[in-house]
Parts: structure tokens; sequence; C-alpha cells
């Protein structure tokens, strides 16, 4: 991985607790910008989460280390004339305050264009600047509920269960990132500083936009983005020394030929998998009609029958501490020798 300084020279002032302004800030980080971060008297609420029993935060870490901070009370017209005079000379402010708390703290945009005409300005919130839930607290659980990204995990007939990681904060933070370089670029030929908004809502709806389009008047429901809803939960195939994950997608000539050659040909020419339809419904049930027989398999020689013969897709279902360490994800450069995270990204 290249070490990036993209952004060289530019001043970001970060003015957000929690994961999705900072993540916005530490992706300016990794590009080569200076990240200037200001925190209340007793520090980010994120310090206090997932503390690994010596004192460190990691995931407060992972987003924050590099970045100055600065210790700010923003209720005392001191901490607000330190952010004014912090400001002055920044060309980015990513602000996380709902909207109604950063106009009192005297963080809105009007207030910092004053003294810093030339600012790209980011307002991260929970539900958007406006309209009826504006100044309502919002949290990960909160908003994915809200969204509808809870459908897929649990069991049918179950209760929703949240995705086992801040997915739409760290997505927002991501979304804010490229809403403040577009308008970072709009800035160094126009002089003109820019308000950008986004809001984790805004991001959680936008993941969701397949299924918001598969189920907007369908003519008949069928099809993956309409029938995953009532799929159990995918805990691939098992062989020999591995879980893993196999898809052919709904190709029934390369699953009747792929279930022959493990040894089922009773499968191969059961409707429900030797054709387009009857896959879309029931390919989550071979898994456990297969178990018995994929059992004599070595991932390895699986491996090489689905790639090579029936040119699919095939790959063992890791944990993190594996995932971290698979000569890909080490290849690719994400995750540094210090196992640190790195912006996956590559410049030459």
């Amino acid at each position: 991985m290249a070490n990036l300084d993209l952004l060289a020279g530019v001043k970001v002032v970060e003015i957000a607790e929690g994961i999705a302004g900072p993540m916005c800030g530490k992706i300016f980080q990794d590009l080569g910008a200076g990240v200037v971060r200001i925190e209340p008297p007793g520090g980010d609420w994120l310090r206090r989460v997932g503390r690994d029993g010596k004192g460190g935060e990691p995931i407060y870490r992972q987003l924050n280390d590099g970045k100055q901070v600065v210790g700010l009370d923003l209720a005392t017209s001191e901490g607000r004339d330190k952010v004014l005079e912090l400001v002055r000379d920044a060309d980015i402010c990513v602000v996380g305050q709902r909207q109604r708390s950063h106009e009192k703290l005297g963080l809105a945009y009007s207030r910092l264009k004053a003294v810093a005409p030339h600012l790209v300005y980011c307002h991260v919130s929970g539900w958007g600047s406006g309209g009826p839930m504006a100044d309502r607290a919002a949290s990960e659980l909160a908003v994915q509920v809200a969204a509808g990204l809870t459908r897929y995990l649990g069991t049918p007939d179950g209760p929703p269960v949240r995705q086992g990681f801040d997915l739409v904060s760290v997505d927002t933070g991501v979304a804010a990132a490229q809403a403040v370089l577009a308008a970072y670029l709009w800035r160094m030929g126009s002089g003109e500083g820019q308000h950008v908004e986004v809001s984790m809502l805004a991001t959680a709806v936008a993941l969701m936009q397949w299924d918001i389009a598969a189920e907007s008047d369908p003519d008949e429901w069928r099809g993956r983005q309409l029938t995953a809803q009532d799929w159990p939960p995918d805990h691939g195939f098992q062989c020999a020394d591995a879980r893993c994950l196999i898809d052919l997608m709904t190709d029934g000539k390369a699953w009747a030929g792929l279930l022959r050659d493990i040894g089922c040909p009773e499968l191969a020419d059961d409707p429900r998998f030797s054709t387009a339809e009857g896959l879309d419904l029931h390919v989550t049930e071979l898994p456990a009609l297969t178990a018995a027989r994929l059992l004599s398999w070595s991932f390895a020689d699986l491996e090489k029958l689905v790639r090579e013969k029936y040119e699919g897709t095939i790959v063992p279902m890791l944990s993190l501490s594996a995932a971290v360490d698979h000569p890909q994800v080490r290849h690719i450069g994400v995750i540094g020798a210090d196992r640190r995270f790195h912006f996956p990204i590559q410049v030459s």
C-alpha cells in the first residue's frame, strides 16, 4: 500500500463523537490531511466502549490515533471562540451534533462561514437536519430498524436482529468523505466554501435501494431480492476441513453437474435444483442435503472442482482473525503490518 499524501497540507477540524464523523476524519487523515479533533471535557463517549482491559479503547484508537486532540467545553464562550480560531485557517470542518445542539453551541454553518468563507462544512446527523425527527437522538440500532436493515438477520419467524457491527455509522462516514471531497474539488476551482449534509438515515435507506426497487410493485414475487427475506441464515457448506460458501448463481446445469460430481445424483435430477426457477426458491436447502457427502471432500479438492470445472465462487467462511491473516487481504494492504486498518485504495 502506497503512502497516500493526496491531501497533504489540508487542515480538517473534526467536532464529532462516536463513529460516523470520526470515520470521515480518518479517511482524510489516511489521505494525508492533518486532523484537529475537538472533544468535550469528559472525552468522546467512544473512549468508554470496548476497553481492552489495559486502559485502551480499540475502536476509538482505530478511528482517532494520530489526530491532534483538543479538549474544549463548547458550552462556554471560551470554547466557542477557540473553535472559531481553529476553523479560521481550516479547509474542512466535520460537525456531528443534532441540528438544535450544533446551532446552540455556535457550530452552525452560517456562524463558521462568517470567519472562514472558504470552508467546506459537513454536518453529519442521525436523522437529518430537518423534518419531524431532526432533534431526536439516533443510535446504530434505531436507524437500522427504521430503514429495514434488520430484516435479513435472525430467523424468518423470529424478532429482528441488528447487523453485528455499526454498518450504518461506518458507511455514513464514508458517504460524508465522498461528499466533502466533491465539495472540496468544487472549492479548488471556485474558491467558494460549501455546506454538505449527510445522515445515518439517508445512508441506511440508500443501502436498501435494491430491495426497495425490487419491492416497488413487482409483477411477480420471485427472484433473489424478493424471496431472500424468507430464507434462513446461511451457514454455508461443511466439507471435511472447512465451512465454505459456494455460489453458482442460479445456473441449473452447473448445479446439477456439481451435485453429480460430489455424489448426489438424486439431487441433480430434482427440479428444485436443476432449473433457475427452482434454485431461486430452494438453493438454501442444499447445505443440509449435501452434508453427508461433502464430509469426504477436502476444501482444496472442492475448491478446484467448483472454480475450474464450473467457474463458480467458493470461499472459506473465516473468523475475523483468519480474515486479517488471509494472504489476499495482506496483499491488498488494507491491514498493515501493525494489524491496523488503512484506507483501501492504491495510488501509483
